[in-house]
């Protein structure tokens, strides 16, 4: 018995989303060939290389971070689910300094996100808004300025926000998951009320 697997053009002739074609030898289904789109671990892969671009990385940890490997799961520091979803992003004590990227907002599964003890600058993003499964956000010993987006109040799933040693300005919100926050999370601020 001979097998073969056939793409069409479509399928290999675009390299963003990136297809995946697979042979498919189900009995129910016959044979035949499947395309499989990987465009979300790209969309992944793009949103931590507007990160990496946008950083000054002193100490060369982003070095793994290729934008020519679209599975950003095989990074340093990046921590994938079974289904390549980018769910952990580790980043702390490593002198990285920049401006956190909006794009950052595109990690839709992201549960936990530890960008402290760097020198990120600029405020925080917005966007970070849309991540509605994040846990964890550690942002703490930056220099980030501006304030606490009112936005992150509707992460529900929010247990952990620590932004203290910044320089926030505004008040700090207290409804939704920030009603349950200890204020020494917001210690050694110049402006926050």
């Amino acid at each position: 018995m001979e097998f073969s697997v056939t793409c069409s053009n479509q399928c290999i002739a675009k390299p963003k989303p990136l297809y995946i074609c697979t042979q498919h030898l189900s009995p129910k289904a016959g044979y035949g060939s499947r395309c499989h789109s990987q465009s979300n671990t790209a969309g992944h892969g793009n949103a931590l290389h507007a990160l990496r671009s946008r950083f000054s990385d002193p100490t060369n940890v982003l070095q793994s971070w290729d934008p020519t490997l679209v599975n950003p799961c095989t990074w340093f520091h990046v921590t994938c689910d079974s289904n390549s979803h980018v769910i952990r992003l580790e980043l702390y004590r490593n002198e990285i300094s920049g401006k956190i990227p909006k794009e950052l907002g595109k990690l839709k599964n992201l549960i936990s996100m530890d960008l402290y003890d760097n020198k990120f600058e600029g405020e925080i993003p917005k966007s970070l808004n849309k991540l509605k499964s994040l846990r964890f956000l550690r942002l703490n010993n930056n220099k980030l300025t501006g304030s606490i987006p009112r936005g992150l109040t509707k992460l529900s799933n929010l247990k952990v926000f620590d932004v203290s040693n910044n320089d926030l300005c505004g008040t700090i919100p207290v409804e939704g998951p920030f009603a349950t926050f200890p204020m020494e999370r917001y210690h050694f601020y110049t402006c926050l009320s």
